[in-house]
């Protein structure tokens, strides 16, 4: 390092005065480490480093519900097979920061290390679209309306507040964590378009090295534009980048179907016996001296053979060596139409076509890719039992492909849509392995939870100068009136901010349900201040005595509403618009028997508490802007639809049943086990650290299947069971749980 004495005052003063340096001197005091860099405001050349741990909160095997299946059949009678004893595949639901760094540093990367590590990681991230991805959500088995029988539900946000700089930041962090992660022999391919790849090269040439660049591979997805007037060229093609985490690994080969023209065209020569085969030069593509020797007198190819003499006697003696009828003339090696494995495939992809019309494969998730695609990836970059990542999940095509393949696989996504719909996925592909007479694979479902949500809070309050509960506090209840778009209200003890006319009440805890005496103070505030529309706020409620207290409440002349707080809120809204919705709580009503050690369940009902008065304010603004708001009232869904002309809204039904709303329901049962990573969990006083839900029954809606069963078959209650746990997920992606004791089996 050679400074100039100018440059050293320029330094002294700079660092003197508090002012930043130029990056001229970050060149000149540190090096040119990297030739060309990607820069922007604020980067952050380390990753994540929090540990935050994953709670359990489901554990699949294989499932009984689907129609094909006799439902008679006792649980015991259809096995699943665990392929490792050590591994189980993983299903994560959380910010995939957080995730990475947690696989990265928790105690699950014991067991990820334990079989062998990430062999391959395929990332197909937002590509910075600026748009609402969406997906289109079947309602029930047949809407009152042909019409009406879809609606579209936002899938992922692919919108960033802040431009370029805060997609490249987020990206930037992700498969820097991702490269901590990867198996010293493994893998990545980075999924991209024309918005992204020059972008993500560079970034991938500075975290994984350009020597470690694999190539560029172009995928066709469609064909040209059937428009006559364009102003643009069609964009006809993604890019997938492949790196290696270290020089000089080798993908494994993979060889393409050849086509019949191609089979017509170069397999035109015949044996004796009718075999075709096709000819292939055997001459070295560069000066060999040791390979320059007399063959039976045929002309001797001018950089000598491709091989020793030894192997074209061998090639001879097999009936492998066509002869040219001139000995001035080369001998080539027979390739056998019966033995040929089609030619290595390149970085050109266009036998892969984007899914359309009635794709079996379509599941409605927005940019699904094809299971061709990710079959090619798997194949290309790990073997049988080796482990595979995808941390933008989606719709699951890596999991469930990894999963058939035989490969043990983590999916991790922050999409609520994007769980549900890749956990159907999966169970439909064990299903699927079961009638084929194969194996089927356990899974199990992860989630951040409230450990991602009380980090976020506690990185929101650091810079505050109240004391530290008070100020946690404060600052929850202004992101959640933030995120609610209320305005905050003081003076009140109970309620908190105020939102087209609705008084606001939070409930303070990331750990408890909102209790039946916080309910009731709510209450009573409200009858002392002569409120009568109120919305209490909560991550968690109880299941069993909340509609009552929303029926004292309705009594009282209040209309009261339930809403969950959605761990969204936590998220990043610069990258989301600030969007986000509160669901109503619903509720289920089931029943049961018991007999013989197996008990069946039957569901009765799912609804979402009504107070039955007049379409509010609210709904009014919101169907002017949503152009269509739906709304659930006595178990049946409605959409309210403004009048232009005498702003006034009326209600269209939408479904017919109750059970319409259904999209998955589960039995699990609760037992003890010994866990090693799982996060403790306080349930009812007591500790749950080495609980774990089984999920042994389950009955959902698919594309080809769009109804469910309402009552399980008989399911033998295991001896170590504690609990039943009855879950059901509806069609907006909403939970309602419901929770038996169980008698000890004898």
């Amino acid at each position: 390092m050679s400074l100039s004495n100018k440059e050293i005052r320029e330094i002294k003063h700079n660092l003197d005065s508090g002012n930043p340096l130029s990056n001229k001197y970050r060149y000149l005091l540190f090096g040119k480490q990297n030739e060309i860099e990607l820069t922007w405001s604020q980067k952050c050349y380390e990753p994540s480093q929090v540990n935050l741990e994953f709670e359990s909160i489901e554990y699949f095997s294989f499932h009984q519900a689907i129609k094909e299946i006799d439902l008679k059949k006792k649980l015991s009678e259809s096995k699943t097979i665990s392929t490792n004893k050590n591994w189980t595949d993983k299903l994560i639901h959380g910010e995939n920061k957080f995730t990475l760094s947690t696989l990265t540093s928790g105690k699950l990367s014991k067991e990820i290390n334990t079989v062998g590590g990430i062999k391959l990681i395929y990332i197909d991230p937002p590509f910075n679209a600026g748009v609402d991805f969406k997906m289109n959500v079947k309602i029930g088995k047949k809407g009152v309306k042909e019409e009406l029988n879809f609606f579209k539900q936002i899938a992922y946000r692919d919108k960033w507040g802040k431009g370029n700089r805060a997609f490249i930041a987020m990206i930037y962090e992700r498969i820097s964590l991702a490269h901590k992660l990867l198996n010293e022999k493994g893998f990545i391919f980075i999924h991209c378009d024309y918005r992204t790849d020059a972008y993500m090269r560079l970034i991938m040439d500075e975290i994984f090295g350009k020597s470690c660049f694999v190539n560029q591979i172009i995928w066709k997805r469609k064909g040209g534009s059937a428009l006559k007037e364009m102003n643009n060229l069609s964009t006809a093609h993604d890019v997938i980048l492949c790196y290696s985490k270290k020089k000089g690994s080798k993908l494994n080969s993979i060889f393409s179907n050849p086509s019949q023209e191609y089979i017509e065209s170069q397999f035109k020569y015949s044996d004796s016996d009718g075999r075709k085969y096709m000819i292939n030069v055997i001459r070295s593509p560069s000066p060999r001296p040791n390979l320059q020797y007399d063959f039976k007198g045929y002309k001797t190819p001018p950089n000598g053979w491709a091989v020793p003499r030894k192997t074209l006697e061998k090639w001879d003696k097999e009936g492998r060596l066509h002869y040219p009828n001139s000995k001035n003339k080369q001998v080539y090696k027979k390739i056998y139409l019966d033995e040929y494995q089609g030619q290595l495939i390149n970085t050109l992809w266009t036998d892969i076509p984007l899914l359309k019309g009635k794709s079996k494969e379509i599941l409605g998730y927005p940019t699904q890719k094809p299971e061709a695609l990710l079959e090619r990836i798997i194949l290309l970059g790990s073997q049988p039992g080796e482990l595979v990542l995808d941390c933008f999940c989606g719709s699951g095509t890596t999991c469930a492909v990894a999963h058939r393949l035989g490969r043990k696989w983590i999916g991790a996504d922050q999409g609520k849509l994007a769980i549900n719909t890749t956990k159907k996925r999966l169970l439909n592909v064990n299903h699927e392995l079961h009638k084929l007479g194969k194996e089927s694979k356990e899974f199990e479902l992860l989630c951040l939870g409230k450990n991602e949500a009380k980090y976020q809070l506690k990185e929101l309050t650091k810079t505050k100068a109240l004391g530290r509960q008070k100020k946690m506090g404060i600052e929850f209840n202004r992101l959640v009136l933030e995120a609610y778009k209320a305005e905050e209200i003081k003076g009140l003890k109970m309620l908190h901010g105020r939102r087209l006319g609705a008084y606001i009440s939070i409930f303070p805890s990331l750990d408890e349900p909102c209790s039946h005496q916080f309910i009731e103070d709510v209450i009573e505030e409200c009858l002392s201040e002569n409120i009568t529309v109120a919305n209490i706020l909560s991550f968690k409620f109880t299941s069993d005595s909340a509609p009552l207290k929303q029926e004292k409440a309705q009594e009282c002349g209040i209309d009261l509403k339930l809403k969950y707080i959605p761990l969204e809120i936590f998220n990043d809204l610069s990258s989301q618009d600030k969007r986000v919705d509160f669901p109503l709580v619903p509720y289920i009503d089931i029943s049961n028997s018991i007999e013989n050690g197996y008990i069946s369940i039957t569901l009765n009902n799912y609804s979402i508490f009504s107070s039955n008065q007049n379409i509010t304010e609210e709904s009014l603004n919101e169907s002017s802007k949503n152009l269509g708001t739906l709304i659930i009232e006595d178990g049946k869904l409605f959409r309210l639809k403004t009048n232009n002309e005498t702003n006034s809204l009326k209600k269209e039904l939408i479904t017919g049943e109750w059970d319409d709303l259904i999209d998955f329901w589960s039995v699990s049962f609760e037992h003890r086990i010994d866990s090693s990573y799982h996060q403790r969990v306080n349930h009812k006083g007591g500790d749950r650290s080495c609980f774990v839900l089984e999920n042994q029954w389950q009955s959902f809606r698919t594309k080809n299947l769009n109804q469910i069963d309402l009552v399980t078959n008989p399911i033998q209650i295991p001896k170590t069971a504690q609990r039943v746990h009855i879950k059901a997920i509806d069609i907006f992606g909403n939970e309602a749980n419901k929770s038996l004791e169980l008698e000890p089996i004898k």
